[in-house]
């Protein structure tokens, strides 16, 4: 019997976007070796950060475990071997690889994960005001970002599925976060059809909390989790919280601040063009 062939795979995402659950998802193989936003904890805390928060500037440069995180070290420790694992996962922001496009691991299939804009901006700002209630300017989330051009994070997105496709040659995987909330098994069977994963039930469910497994800098976690809960809901859970079609919370465009309203028509079109690409819930 030929050995079972390892499965590679990177999902690249918009924040806010159930990734932490997705994640949690993949971390139901019991031979899996999963990372948390290497690239992320790269542009945010490594040598090379393009983010610079002064508040905390001096804390992130004395982290112990980030010194390290270098684009070229995450895309190293990706591309390693990892014997005896079915799958080998990351998950990270499209903006944190944006700019370093020749730092994409090689040997994995790119996957997309998507969410509509109203959702993912009126969530982002929701922990831009609290980080500001910590003493963290507002501004430092997007302005202070060079990555941050109209359109971001769907922008970003959608120019590193194009590098994947025109450059990489590599067809084109895209979910939307909302489809997992109706249909979660109908969209996993169908993802792990695409990527080469066997499917089984027991993805819809999974322990809550973190799983140790996961390959992550743990300093940045312990300092995030004390100025956001920006991951308590997906941490405590135990699968997708699912839900009717054309049921949901969606905050009309006319309720939104002007700031958040720009985001979200600046944005719509990208997710348009990538919302066109998903795998859907019926054929």
């Amino acid at each position: 019997m030929e050995p079972k062939r390892q499965v590679r795979i990177a999902l690249w995402i918009t924040p806010r976007s159930l990734s932490t659950a997705f994640l949690k998802c993949m971390s139901t193989f019991e031979k899996a070796q999963l990372f948390q936003e290497p690239f992320f904890t790269a542009k945010m805390f490594g040598p090379e950060r393009t983010v610079i928060i002064p508040q905390f500037d001096s804390i992130f440069e004395n982290l112990p475990d980030v010194k390290n995180y270098t684009y070229e070290h995450v895309k190293n420790t990706l591309e390693m071997d990892y014997p005896g694992k079915d799958l080998v996962f990351t998950k990270d922001g499209a903006k944190a690889i944006y700019g370093r496009f020749e730092c994409i691991p090689q040997g994995y299939q790119h996957v997309f994960l998507i969410r509509k804009p109203s959702k993912v901006h009126v969530s982002v700002e929701k922990l831009r005001a609290t980080a500001q209630g910590i003493g963290v300017d507002k501004a430092s989330f997007y302005n202070k970002d060079q990555k941050c051009l109209p359109g971001s994070p769907y922008r970003n997105l959608l120019e590193l599925l194009e590098h994947v496709r025109d450059v990489l040659g590599q067809k084109p995987v895209v979910i939307d976060a909302d489809d997992l909330t109706i249909s979660p098994g109908t969209i996993l069977k169908k993802f792990c059809g695409i990527v080469g994963l066997e499917y089984s039930e027991s993805m819809l469910k999974w322990k809550p909390g973190p799983d140790p497994r996961w390959r992550r800098a743990e300093s940045v976690q312990s300092l995030f989790a004390g100025m956001t809960d920006a991951h308590n809901n997906s941490y405590s859970s135990t699968g997708f919280t699912t839900r009717a079609p054309g049921t949901g919370t969606e905050t009309p465009l006319s309720e939104l601040s002007d700031e958040v309203r720009k985001l979200v028509e600046d944005s719509t079109p990208y997710y348009e063009k990538l919302a066109a690409m998903k795998i859907k819930i019926e054929d």
